[in-house]
């Protein structure tokens, strides 16, 4: 197995046991007896773990064995959900949450890293094949939850995911290779000041706006989407199958986005940006079933562009991959930490359904910041 394919067999696993919690664990923390507000700030822990812990782990990756990388980043990924199910109390979620930040940074940066300098053709595309089979393992992973939940309980779901990291333990510590010696040159305060240049680059720039609006809306979508379902009364499956949803066009249509994308960032990165927003105004229209299915479905193909489109902007702005992924997960992860406090406190006071209609206003009025700010990178060749 070569690098491009152990780096695509991670994160395929990966995104199956991450995303195996995703239609329940709102909804797990909810019935701990949390309101709104307390579950989005334990989920806000996830992001400030991944924010702090990002640039550090892309800086080190450049100078320290990725193999012993990944293993600790995956077992303290396996270990957080063993924490979830074993102490549920308010503390405990928000401890379990900060681990596994730490492990799902590790994992995403070194894993698409390797993935991006293993690929010398057709990178693009290659690129949109990789997503496209983490997104089979993340329609599958919710679906398969759901399913478990409603015969077993959320907490065999919970536990069923630590043991799904655990098997991806020993898949990465016997088949991955890794010559690397550790050597470290470089104090982590030189790498976390390297940030400022990173921010100086046009295209990168603009990535992170749109990275944001782009955490921001999946964060609010994780959390608030399975508590409104579950407040409608739908059973743990169609759940699950709504969740599952929110992935489903990505894995058929990354292979064709990469090969279209070329010269227009720009264009697909507001085209992302234009279908989140209307997926999240769908959302507060639908009551039925087949409307949060179709909600979902065009969320999905949103999420599609907008990770085919960011990692071709990283990839073509920086020589240093490892360190460029790292401040881009770290950055656009202030996203996620802003989609989760803000739905949840807007949820708590004016309702859940309400709130997608205040955070696709809010996520409009980013996009167009980000369209004017950086007008050189964005507004070109828009959508002709």
């Amino acid at each position: 197995m070569d690098k491009v394919e152990m780096s695509m067999a991670i994160l395929g696993a990966f995104s199956f046991a991450y995303c195996i919690t995703d239609s329940i664990l709102s909804i797990f923390f909810k019935n701990g007896g949390l309101n709104n507000l307390q579950v989005s700030l334990v989920l806000s822990a996830l992001s400030i773990s991944i924010i702090v812990s990002s640039p550090i782990v892309g800086g080190l990756a450049e100078y320290a064995s990725k193999k012993f990388l990944l293993l600790t980043s995956v077992l303290l990924a396996g270990l957080s959900y063993f924490f979830i199910a074993a102490f549920q109390n308010y503390t405990s979620f928000i401890l379990s949450q900060l681990i596994l930040g730490m492990g799902v940074s590790g994992i995403s940066i070194i894993a698409l890293s390797d993935l991006e300098e293993g690929i010398r053709k057709n990178r693009s595309a290659k690129t949109s094949l990789s997503f496209a089979i983490q997104y089979i393992g993340k329609f599958v992973g919710p679906l398969s939850g759901g399913i478990m939940a409603m015969y077993y309980g959320m907490k065999t779901s919970i536990i069923f995911s630590g043991f799904a990291f655990i098997i991806l333990l020993f898949m990465i510590y016997f088949l991955y290779k890794d010559t690397r010696t550790v050597k470290m040159e470089r104090d982590v305060i030189d790498i976390l000041m390297d940030f400022k240049t990173f921010l100086k680059n046009d295209i990168l720039y603009i990535t992170n706006y749109m990275g944001f609006i782009e955490f921001a809306m999946i964060s609010a979508r994780y959390m608030l989407v399975p508590l409104l379902l579950y407040e409608y009364g739908f059973s743990m499956i169609k759940i699950g199958i709504i969740i599952a949803s929110f992935y489903l066009l990505s894995s058929i249509f990354e292979p064709f986005i990469g090969k279209l994308i070329k010269n227009r960032i720009g264009d697909f990165m507001i085209l992302s940006s234009v279908l989140f927003i209307f997926s999240f105004l769908l959302i507060y229209t639908s009551h039925g079933f087949y409307a949060f299915i179709l909600a979902s479905m065009i969320s999905s193909i949103a999420v599609g562009i907008a990770d085919v489109t960011t990692s071709e902007a990283v990839y073509i702005s920086s020589r240093n991959h490892e360190e460029a992924y790292g401040f881009f997960f770290g950055a656009t992860r202030i996203g996620g930490l802003f989609g989760f406090l803000s739905s949840g406190l807007v949820a708590q006071l004016v309702g859940i359904r309400e709130t997608f209609v205040i955070i696709s206003i809010f996520m409009f009025s980013i996009m167009l910041y980000a369209l004017y700010s950086r007008p050189r990178v964005l507004r070109t060749n828009i959508f002709s």
